[in-house]
């Protein structure tokens, strides 16, 4: 009977206190934990993302900064989540910069070509040329 109470009284305070380690987390230490994995997912994954993973990873971003919002942090806390908001936002500007300097090149080459043949058709007419 000793030995049943003495298990009964282990499992008891173990239980006890895996619920209270359970419980434990806040709702500002499940939002840091939410960005730190999602940046380290974005790090990780981003060379292989398509267009809707990119869309999917900005909407999910906002959603966390929105939950981020909802509470007080201290001090730490906050810088915490400034280096991590600051390495997701990094991630979305360098794919930015270079999906944009591609569309600047394609850009410049259809200006190329566009100011050639306004000024082919601009210029002076020769007698052997002959524009249709």
């Amino acid at each position: 009977m000793k030995r049943i109470v003495c298990t009964l009284a282990v499992t008891l305070v173990a239980l006890f206190t895996f619920t209270i380690s359970a419980s434990a987390a806040s709702p500002q230490d499940k939002c840091i934990r939410k960005l730190e994995r999602f940046s380290k997912e974005l790090k990780k994954n981003a060379p292989e993302y398509t267009e809707e993973d990119w869309t999917a990873a900005m909407d999910y971003f906002e959603q966390l900064s929105n939950d981020i919002k909802q509470y007080t942090y201290d001090e730490e806390e906050l810088r915490q989540i400034g280096k991590l908001k600051g390495r997701c936002i990094g991630i979305f500007a360098r794919r930015s910069l270079s999906r944009g300097a591609s569309e600047i090149n394609s850009f410049m080459q259809q200006l190329g070509g566009f100011l050639e043949g306004f000024l082919e058709t601009t210029a002076p007419k020769s007698d052997d040329e002959d524009y249709e």
